[in-house]
């Protein structure tokens, strides 16, 4: 996407004014804006690049041929109807969605502005692989977060190291909502595609989105895992599909890490869907195990039974986890 397209830097839409470009990604920019009343915020505006060009000088969104326009019209009405969704939560760990208005023929969605920066940037200034106690306190609140996305019955579709800012390693922000969709939007209709090489599973290439759910993002949850530990981000979904050149987690890690966070990071990247866990809880019980296991079960009832402990060992963060999910 051409950031020339993005609006100039004093440009104001409905109070707000434009006073830098934050970022940019498949479906929108992310602008650093002021509103003299209420201050600073970040400001994304919708503009899904394959459909969309700016024209004129009102900075008006449009579809960029007649042959894209339903496309475009279907795809900003289904963004208001999520961002009504969005705008109900209200966790530690997910971007703060206060607001959300139509303007220049698209959506605009105001978050709060997170200064910090993002696990890419932490992981690229770190200069060694990261600790297993760094990882643990990094995922305990964004698998919670991710998890409360998930029983407001949506799926993110974006989680990526870039997606995930860090005010403190211990107190992440999941990021950019630009794609989510509900199972039941997503379950058997056709979605836009959008794909991040690397942290997709192979179902975001399938314009029908009937395999998409929750184990989706925690594949990508995973592949951002698998980079934290290995160096580098798993194959390409596409390609997994066709011929897997997939080397095991277990195989690269750079420094020693807990046998059953290893497999879990392996079984979440399983090409096959239904082969990967299918909620967090279940794959975070994966997560606490000191040595391999099989793939995972549930106990009678469909909750997922704690780890094991010797005894009067105080409970770990993942097992403090399960007991905030259930």
């Amino acid at each position: 996407m051409d950031v020339r397209s993005a609006l100039p830097n004093g440009s104001v839409v409905e109070g707000y004014r434009i006073e830098s470009l934050l970022g940019r990604g498949g479906f929108s920019f992310t602008y650093l804006a002021t509103n003299a009343a209420r201050g600073r915020f970040a400001l994304k505006e919708y503009f899904p690049y394959e459909l969309a060009v700016r024209s004129g000088a009102g900075h008006a969104v449009d579809a960029a041929t007649t042959r894209d326009r339903d496309r475009f019209n279907q795809y900003r009405e289904r963004v208001i109807v999520e961002a009504a969704t969005l705008v109900r939560f209200s966790h530690p760990n997910i971007v703060r969605l206060h607001s959300y208005f139509t303007a220049n023929n698209t959506v605009y969605l105001v978050m709060s502005y997170e200064p910090g920066r993002s696990l890419r940037a932490w992981l690229g200034d770190l200069g060694r692989p990261p600790s297993q106690g760094e990882l643990d306190g990094l995922l305990a609140p964004l698998l919670a977060a991710l998890h409360v996305v998930h029983r407001n019955r949506l799926v993110h579709r974006d989680v990526a190291p870039d997606n995930i800012h860090l005010r403190s390693l211990s107190d992440p922000v999941l990021l950019d909502f630009g794609s989510a969709r509900s199972p039941h939007a997503v379950g058997g209709g056709r979605v836009t595609q959008f794909v991040k090489p690397g942290y997709s599973p192979p179902e975001f290439y399938d314009a029908d989105s009937s395999r998409q759910g929750p184990w989706s993002d925690i594949y990508s949850t995973a592949a951002t895992l698998y980079e934290a530990v290995t160096g580098n981000a798993p194959p390409d979904g596409r390609e997994r599909s066709v011929r897997d050149p997939y080397v095991s987690v277990r195989a690269a890690p750079r420094t020693a890490y807990r046998a059953g966070f290893l497999q879990a990071i392996d079984q979440a990247l399983a090409v096959d869907p239904q082969s990967r866990p299918r909620s967090i809880p279940a794959w975070q019980q994966i997560m606490a195990s000191e040595r391999p296991m099989d793939p995972p079960g549930r106990s009678p009832g469909g909750r997922v039974p704690s780890p094991a402990r010797p005894p009067g060992q105080p409970p770990g963060w993942i097992e403090r986890l399960v007991n905030l999910l259930r």
